[in-house]
């Protein structure tokens, strides 16, 4: 019983976990493989063994946890092939972790960019630990309409700025107070000088959901921290779509 030549030093079990690749790995040549690393009686592969297997436990724990804590409709595992706009999904999903500080989806609706969005915050959290909150427009609208009232408008401010990767969802898609304007402005300028991730996404550009929420200068500041420190991604519907 000796070791396989070809056995890969550095499996990325990430990866092939995300990809739905993830399989035990031959380390040794037997006629029979090992069932388990208990049974191996080579103490390198066996040691081997034992390594993957507590990887892959990790990656599997850290996955359902990231289910644990995606909105509900939005659990499971994303199928590229039924998106509207697959290529800039994977586009979006190619995104190393705080490269971009903001990531803006637009798009019509029902072209995948919340399942995206949530697709990446869970890569994010298994690859790198990275706590993600979700949140909609509609209850970030609502809350911060109701901390104004009692002058807490900087505790919310605070609690959204805290968690590392923040999902802001249908940015624009109702109607909001100046208030609002000013606690998004002070949250996405909070995130970005403390290095956070923040995920928005929208059924209109940016330029057109910023516009009818938040003062002039308050849009364009926001515009001009999104410009320095994010990327915009259009998704498209599918051509049978778009002619119907």
């Amino acid at each position: 019983m000796i070791e396989s030549p070809d056995a890969p030093d550095n499996v990325n079990h990430v990866g092939d976990f995300l990809g739905g690749k993830l399989i035990p790995a031959q380390l040794c040549t037997c006629n029979v493989p090992c069932a388990k690393y208990r049974e191996c009686s080579q103490p390198l592969a066996r040691e081997k063994r034992h390594l993957e297997d507590r990887q892959k436990s990790a990656v599997e724990a850290k996955a359902r946890r990231a289910k644990d804590l995606l909105p509900e409709g939005f659990k499971e595992q994303v199928d590229r092939q039924k998106l509207a706009d697959p290529a800039t999904h994977d586009a979006v999903m190619a995104e190393p972790y705080a490269h971009r500080l903001v990531l803006c989806l637009a798009g019509p609706t029902g072209v995948g960019k919340t399942r995206t969005a949530c697709a990446l915050a869970a890569r994010y959290f298994i690859e790198r630990s990275a706590e993600f909150t979700f949140i909609s427009w509609s209850e970030f609208v609502s809350r911060s309409t109701e901390n104004a009232r009692d002058a807490s408008e900087s505790r919310l401010v605070a609690r959204l700025a805290h968690t590392p990767v923040l999902i802001l969802d249908d940015l624009g898609s109702g109607r909001a107070t100046m208030v609002t304007g000013s606690v998004l402005t002070a949250l996405i300028k909070r995130r970005i000088d403390e290095g956070r991730v923040t995920i928005l996404t929208s059924q209109y550009s940016m330029t057109d959901a910023l516009a009818g929420i938040a003062k002039r200068q308050d849009a364009e500041a926001i515009s001009r921290r999104i410009h320095e420190k994010g990327s915009v991604y259009v998704f498209e519907r599918r051509r049978e779509d778009r002619a119907t």
